[in-house]
């Protein structure tokens, strides 16, 4: 079992890496297309958590089994690919634009050396890293073909980025996307599900309402009982209710529609050699 020490030292020693510092390059050029913000706010902002609010979006069984039957690991299609598509398409929707820059948040855990073992580990260990993305007018088809080239390209699952930006201390990184989605899987795994259920009481606020939050749009996405579930935390000083309310209606539908195409798509996106399975780093 790694110790968090270990682990400390095993991220900075990453950071270091020719294999990571020559993913420079690669990062630098998504983070300039931050210039493509999607919303515009012309006076000062108070980006705190007191002033957010959230709207979910939900889909029956039917809906989350016709999205789910698309993902298909031998044509590269993962769930990320389709999320990313009606999430950017419905971006366009509410911004008129068509190239958006968007941060992924996932498991941290994934890519690591086989001395390192975090089974035994607790905590959140995230791995975030920015995906630009561009939208083909009304072209579902081409918009998901672009996506998957897109998250085809991400190299070592994306781990490098934050390796850079924070431990590497890479000044050209620091910009942020207004927009971040995480997936977070199943919630209650189907095998447990007689021995757990979800509470009724509410958790309440776990973090001070004063903490920065510095994405406009946070999009949380997992299953439960065979659905889909989507939560969006988002300013209501910066998109009004009836553009969230517009903006879910479009995701809902976006994504369906989604599903129903890529059942019909008969190519294949390689998957590149960087992003196959959970690589040895070091």
């Amino acid at each position: 079992i790694t110790t968090y020490g270990r682990y400390s030292q095993y991220l900075y020693e990453l950071a270091e890496s020719d294999k990571i510092k020559s993913e420079l390059q690669y990062w630098n050029e998504i983070v300039n297309s931050f210039a493509r913000t999607i919303f515009s706010i012309d006076r000062e902002f108070d980006y705190k958590l007191r002033n957010v609010t959230q709207m979910k979006i939900a889909f029956n069984e039917s809906e989350t089994q016709r999205v789910l039957d698309c993902v298909n690991k031998e044509r590269n299609i993962d769930l990320y690919s389709l999320l990313l598509t009606a999430l950017g398409m419905s971006l366009h929707e509410i911004s008129g634009k068509h190239d958006f820059v968007i941060s992924i948040e996932k498991n941290g855990r994934g890519i690591l050396s086989n001395d390192i073992n975090l089974s035994r580990t607790v905590g959140w260990i995230a791995n975030i890293f920015p995906v630009a993305i561009s939208v083909k007018s009304d072209d579902i088809a081409a918009t998901f073909h672009g996506v998957q080239n897109t998250l085809s390209q991400v190299k070592n699952d994306g781990i490098g980025y934050l390796l850079l930006k924070n431990l590497g201390k890479q000044e050209s990184l620091q910009a942020e996307p207004q927009v971040i989605i995480n997936y977070l899987g199943e919630m209650i795994p189907d095998d447990t599900i007689k021995n757990f259920s979800i509470s009724r009481y509410d958790t309440g606020t776990s973090v001070s309402l004063d903490m920065e939050r510095k994405y406009i749009l946070d999009i949380k996405g997992y299953r439960l009982q065979n659905e889909l579930h989507f939560t969006i935390d988002y300013y209501k000083d910066i998109l009004a209710e009836s553009v969230m309310h517009y903006f879910g209606t479009a995701f809902n539908l976006t994504l369906i529609r989604i599903a129903e195409i890529v059942s019909n798509i008969d190519y294949i996106v390689s998957k590149s050699v960087s992003t196959a399975g959970n690589m040895e780093l070091l």
